[in-house]
């Protein structure tokens, strides 16, 4: 059975996902909200200016991606995002490795960035749909998508110029 609901958004919840001490929730209220894990209390709350299709956090950075194509950096424990990335498509995933992510959207693109910076490294032209997952290692990215398909990449064969498109 359920053990505890939570409650505060005000509208559809579109991810979800946990560590040991927080639930943080992403919203097309405009929001992101943490939650105390043991407790269940609300922490703090992320006015991000547009509904949620997905993030990603690690210790203090939420990395946010928008309905209005934007990725949103967030640290520490400001209540707005600290600066912003405008996108091409709207990006359905984001997976979070070491000082790099990958981005996964609309147009069946995968796309890899310095955290950092915020710098594009590369464009992968993956899919002939949407993509809706995205893992990644220091070794492999892997995406799946609409158009049916899994695919497996070795980070270390890709150039910046691959198109992989099949």
């Amino acid at each position: 059975s359920c053990e505890h609901v939570i409650t505060g958004h005000e509208a559809g919840i579109t991810h979800g996902d946990m560590d040991e001490d927080r639930i943080v929730s992403g919203s097309l209220d405009h929001t992101i909200r943490v939650w105390c894990a043991k407790f269940y209390n609300p922490v703090r709350t992320i006015h991000c200016g547009a509904g949620i299709t997905h993030f990603t956090f690690d210790h203090d950075l939420v990395l946010a991606a928008t309905t209005d194509k934007r990725l949103l950096f967030l640290g520490g424990r400001e209540e707005t995002p600290s600066h912003a990335i405008a996108c091409e498509h709207n990006v359905n995933y984001i997976w979070l490795y070491g000082s790099r992510f990958i981005t996964g959207d609309s147009a069946g693109l995968l796309k890899e960035w310095d955290l950092p910076s915020g710098a594009l490294l590369r464009t992968l032209y993956s899919h002939l749909g949407e993509i809706f997952c995205v893992q990644a290692n220091r070794e492999q990215i892997i995406s799946s998508s609409f158009d049916g398909s899994v695919k497996i990449w070795q980070l270390a064969q890709l150039k910046s110029t691959d198109k992989l498109l099949e």
